[in-house]
């Protein structure tokens, strides 16, 4: 069998042994004991880096036309949900709606600015509720997270680690203002954040952040030819921008202009040990051989952390974004002998509480730093504010 870092070495999407002639699919699926699991992480993840080096103009220049005429496809089909299809009315659910989206797929850092976000709004004294949609959950309909008895499977890794990292409602929904709805009724709650709202459409959301994602190159094509979920021109419907670099490439700046700009950057708080449930110092990292793994939109981001913080990755093993861990990943983990560490995000570690850890298994947990938070927090407040004016302004109206 292939050892795990052959599949997910994020250098080598394939294994890099003696070159044969067919496609890199074809080579694996020549090999002798490549099972389905192993066969399905690796297809995913090849395919992904693939697809995200040709975005950043790495390879497949002979794709580009064909990826060229699905965009223009993809970009009939938004407009034809836009100007042909009929509108949602637009609902109104009385409590200001703060939405937090990107444009881009992958891992752009919405979850944690909610969590950072939801926080701030608490301490102020605001009651406020999270909605999500839950990715890859098993249960449907809306309900709200228990952290006490629900798992990663059934309502989604995210939704789950919200709860228990806040404290606060957590509603899990793809009809965003029936979550909404709910919340009001059951909590009382006073204002709700939307994770990856910015494509929701039928809600009035009063406060538009979007996180920009600079990851992926210049492109800023629709899929599949670029990243983009939909156009760069609607970058103007966002009212505040973050991004993890200094300002913003110039292909944008026309349509940002004006707009207020924040920078985010992750910072460690300290190192959990799975096994022992014991708190180690992030410093602790400095100079140890590493094994990294993790299952997100942006894996190579988190490398990248590690690497800022002293540590001596010795493999970086990419998993799908939200993936499932079994026995046998965490018996493959276990097949390096010379990483002193195994590490992985908080997020992932939710994941993991079903199998059985190995000592050595940390995850590391970080917090989300924003530029000039004091000003990013004032203009929130600020909309909230607004808000309530105009929800006062309409009932002494009506009276």
């Amino acid at each position: 069998m292939l050892p795990l870092q052959a599949l997910h070495r994020r250098d080598r999407p394939f294994p890099q042994k003696k070159r044969t002639t067919g496609s890199p699919f074809s080579q694996c699926r020549s090999k002798v004991g490549f099972d389905f699991f192993d066969r399905f992480c690796y297809k995913k993840t090849f395919v992904e880096a693939f697809i995200r080096s040709i975005w950043r103009g790495e390879r497949g220049s002979l794709l580009l036309p064909f990826l060229h005429l699905l965009s223009l496809l993809y970009r009939a089909g938004l407009l034809f949900r836009d100007r042909v299809l009929p509108k949602k009315k637009v609902q109104d659910v009385g409590i200001p709606v703060i939405s937090i989206g990107n444009l881009s797929v992958g891992g752009t850092g919405k979850t944690s600015l909610a969590e950072r976000l939801s926080l701030y709004l608490k301490e102020k004294g605001y009651l406020p509720c999270i909605v999500t949609r839950g990715h890859k959950r098993k249960r449907g309909g809306t309900f709200f997270v228990d952290p006490s008895k629900d798992s990663p499977r059934d309502v989604g890794d995210e939704p789950l680690l919200l709860a228990r990292k806040t404290g606060l409602p957590v509603v899990v929904s793809k009809d965003r203002a029936e979550a909404i709805r709910r919340a009001l009724v059951r909590f009382n709650v006073n204002v709700a954040i939307l994770d990856d709202g910015f494509q929701v459409r039928g809600l009035k959301k009063d406060l538009e952040i979007l996180i920009l994602h600079e990851k992926n190159g210049n492109s800023y094509d629709l899929l599949p030819k670029g990243p983009l979920r939909e156009g760069i021109e609607r970058l103007k419907d966002a009212h505040i921008l973050l991004c993890k670099q200094k300002g913003v490439p110039e292909i944008v700046e026309p349509l940002v202009a004006g707009k207020p700009l924040f920078r985010l950057s992750y910072s460690p708080l300290y190192l959990f040990n799975l096994k022992t449930t014991s708190y180690l110092d992030w410093k602790a990292l400095r100079g140890k051989r590493v094994l990294a793994f993790s299952g997100l939109g942006d894996n190579e981001g988190f490398f990248e952390l590690l690497r800022s913080l002293g540590a001596k990755l010795v493999e970086c093993l990419s998993f799908p974004d939200h993936h499932n861990y079994t026995k046998a990943d965490m018996a493959r983990l276990r097949t390096f002998p010379h990483a002193e560490m195994l590490l992985t995000t908080e997020k992932d570690a939710v994941r993991l509480q079903h199998v059985e850890l190995p000592d050595n298994l940390f995850y590391l947990s970080v917090r989300l730093a924003i530029e000039r938070e004091e000003e990013f927090f004032s203009l929130v407040e600020e909309r909230l504010k607004e808000k309530r004016w105009q929800g006062r302004s309409t009932s002494s109206t009506q009276r």
